[in-house]
């Protein structure tokens, strides 16, 4: 497993642990956020709309049954 699993893996359970706030302020949080890393805005979008179905799948996914 890469850094970039790893890190998405840790996001993930941070966000399903302590909840995830969708909002506009995430979209102006977004810009902030761009800014001081330097990842383009389009990319932290696009990143952040694969992220939040990912979340969505993992909230509501069932748990296999043996």
């Amino acid at each position: 497993m890469d850094d970039a699993e790893i890190a998405e893996k840790l996001f993930l359970y941070r966000a399903k642990r302590d909840g995830f706030n969708i909002s506009v302020a995430l979209v102006r949080e977004l810009g902030s956020i761009s800014g001081e890393t330097g990842i383009p805005l389009e990319e932290l979008r696009k990143y952040m709309e694969v992220f939040l179905h990912k979340l969505v799948d993992e909230i509501f996914k069932k748990k296999e049954t043996k």
